[in-house]
């Protein structure tokens, strides 16, 4: 969930309730015509645990044989990392 890209965006979908139900970050950079993006969608239970989520990672302006593009599981740091930034941006917006 840590990223040193400036390229960051952060999207939480908060329910009814004021309860996280859904988080979504994507990071990109960019290096000449070469460019990384990863993405991670996280879904909350209604007592605010992860339900689930994906981690995706493309590469593109390269050759398709040499892209890195991935998509897997949430890693094991995903879970904990998501719930702290959710209420962390929850905090900061005041929601």
């Amino acid at each position: 969930m840590r990223d040193s890209s400036a390229g960051r965006e952060i999207t939480l979908a908060i329910a009814s309730s004021r309860q996280s139900r859904s988080l979504t970050v994507t990071m990109g950079d960019s290096t000449r015509s070469r460019r990384e993006s990863e993405t991670l969608f996280v879904f909350f239970r209604t007592n605010g645990r992860v339900e689930s989520g994906r981690r995706t990672a493309s590469t593109s302006g390269i050759q398709a044989r040499a892209s890195e593009a991935r998509d897997s599981h949430l890693l094991p740091a995903d879970t904990a990392g998501a719930v702290a930034l959710a209420r962390a941006v929850r905090t900061r917006c005041r929601a």
